[in-house]
């Protein structure tokens, strides 16, 4: 456990009209810098435990009630106003669906500067290198003739890193990244799980990472919590969680995967968390393809 207070702490009720229970005292901490693998087969209450943190279940029908600490301030109690300044500041949330979240209708410029002048004041020119300085981060091209391009013209993975790009515009404390990979192809995958390592380690960014993939999980997660039927029911690190598991839904989940020990990336228990290690990620995402499971449903 990292030293000193939590970024991130939730106690957790929620639920909707016809799921009143949908999350029954979810209980999860998020360290400054860390990456928190929460994995959950569908359904499971993932999705709303993200819009929980961003305070936007209600726009789903849902309500929330306990408590999401955010550096040490109760988000569920913060008036709209103030959760405007916050998300995509200090928080911000990546979907799972590229293609669903950009406006088809902007050109990727327009949509990025927007996201800038959110939380930003300046002049054309430092718009222009903020925006510039976001793709170049995401390992995108920032030249004119592919910022003018509209979404539809770009690849999923190219969409996914411009929606990145957006989130960490502002080098936010902490990303919620939604099963950002699920629509992606398995090599696109891979690229963008490094991205997710790359901007934790560059900007210190903590990441809750939500995904069904037991696999890109082990290897890019400090920690791991295990969700099912929306209770937290196991957490720790890899090591812990997903080779030795205690829970029986855990170890129904890692049974079907039974390399899932390639893909956990060697730790010493001692160590200060700083950075995940992804030299497993090649074996694991890469395995031959009749071994290759999928998402775990």
């Amino acid at each position: 456990m990292m030293p000193g207070p939590p970024l991130l702490s939730i106690d957790l009720n929620a639920g909707y009209t016809n799921r009143p229970s949908a999350l029954r005292r979810v209980s999860l901490e998020i360290h400054h810098g860390e990456i928190l693998g929460l994995v959950g087969e569908s359904g499971s209450g993932k999705s709303t435990i993200a819009l929980a943190v961003m305070n936007l279940l209600g726009y789903k029908g849902g309500r929330a009630s306990g408590k999401v600490l955010f550096r040490g301030r109760n988000l569920l109690n913060e008036p709209e106003s103030r959760m405007r300044e916050l998300r995509g500041r200090d928080i911000a949330l990546v979907l799972q669906s590229p293609s669903g979240s950009l406006n088809p209708a902007l050109p990727l410029r327009a949509q990025l500067s927007e996201a800038w002048r959110a939380h930003a004041r300046g002049s054309k020119a430092e718009q222009r290198a903020a925006v510039e300085r976001a793709m170049r981060d995401v390992s995108l091209p920032n030249d004119e003739e592919f910022l003018r391009r509209y979404p539809a013209q770009i690849s999923l993975g190219q969409a996914q890193r411009v929606l990145i790009a957006m989130a960490t515009m502002h080098s936010p404390a902490l990303l919620v990244a939604d099963e950002p990979t699920s629509a992606l192809d398995v090599i696109t995958q891979a690229e963008i799980l490094k991205l997710i390592v790359q901007l934790n380690q560059g900007m210190g960014t903590a990441v809750l990472y939500i995904s069904h993939d037991l696999v890109s999980v082990a290897s890019i997660c400090h920690r791991v919590a295990i969700l099912y039927g929306g209770e937290i029911v196991e957490c720790g690190t890899p090591d812990q969680v997903l080779t030795c598991p205690s829970h029986p839904y855990t170890r129904q989940l890692v049974s079907c995967v039974p390399w899932i020990k390639a893909a956990v990336p060697p730790r010493r228990e001692e160590a200060r968390i700083s950075g995940p290690m992804v030299g497993a990620m090649a074996n694991s995402l890469f395995a031959p393809a009749s071994l290759i499971p999928g998402h775990i449903q």
